[in-house]
């Protein structure tokens, strides 16, 4: 940070949904590291504050002082299979937050592109976030749903939304059926059954001038057996791609 110590943010993983991220900081080169929480802020239908897992955090404004962190709310098979866990009609939500005063306070923020009515939940570090300046942006690899980036400009206080890969089905659920007419023969067995997606892994990154990159793994998926709570995938795919803002394709490289 810009005054000159250090952060490290964290999950607590206490074993029930209430738990805060945690956050140790420390002058640069001492010993001594002072320990806090971060305020949660997300509350579900009973009034029972939630937890937040697998952090990821940056550091950006005019003078490194503004730290940007998002995670999700601790899933429901996180939390004992409490379905109490789940905020907002979501099982496993993402989350803002930022920090204008090197990590004294916090405030939180969801985004309605990132809702219920869009997508079922998140994964766990399926995301990555950067920023530069007043530029912040995240992205998030989805594995059967829309994977996207979000971009700030002005340190998070307005984003846009921008489209990585659009999965064909909505808020699909496993078991539901993937609709043949949109799928390729990826195996060559002569049955359209595979769908390209990510594969979770990716990074962000907002250059010099303030322009965001991004790359991830891709990999194709099936659904083809309704009966068995499980998709498939295939781990000899070996893709690499890579999106740019201000381009309108994902390129394979």
């Amino acid at each position: 940070l810009g005054n000159g110590t250090e952060v490290v943010i964290t999950h607590e993983a206490s074993g029930d949904f209430s738990a805060p991220l945690v956050m140790v900081q420390s002058v640069i080169g001492e010993e001594n590291w002072t320990q806090s929480a971060i305020p949660s802020g997300s509350i579900n239908e009973l009034g029972d504050t939630l937890g937040n897992l697998w952090p990821r955090a940056a550091v950006g404004g005019d003078d490194d002082e503004i730290i940007h962190l998002i995670c999700v709310t601790t899933p429901v098979a996180n939390a004992g299979d409490d379905p109490n866990a789940a905020y907002q009609g979501q099982n496993g939500a993402l989350l803002y937050y930022r920090s204008l005063d090197y990590g004294a306070t916090w405030d939180m923020t969801t985004f309605p592109e990132l809702d219920s009515a869009n997508f079922t939940g998140f994964s766990g570090d399926a995301y990555s976030i950067h920023a530069r300046g007043n530029v912040v942006a995240f992205a998030v690899f989805n594995n059967l749903a829309d994977s996207f980036v979000m971009i700030s400009e002005n340190s998070g206080d307005s984003w846009t939304y921008e489209n990585l890969v659009d999965f064909p089905v909505d808020m699909y659920v496993v078991d539901s059926g993937l609709p043949d007419s949109l799928a390729t023969d990826y195996n060559g067995d002569g049955l359209n059954e595979e769908f390209p997606t990510p594969d979770g892994a990716g990074a962000i990154h907002v250059d010099v001038n303030g322009q965001v990159h991004c790359v991830f793994g891709g990999m194709w998926v099936a659904d083809s057996d309704t009966t068995d709570t499980q998709y498939q995938y295939y781990p000899g795919t070996n893709d690499l791609r890579y999106w740019t803002q201000g381009v309108d394709s994902t390129a394979n490289i």
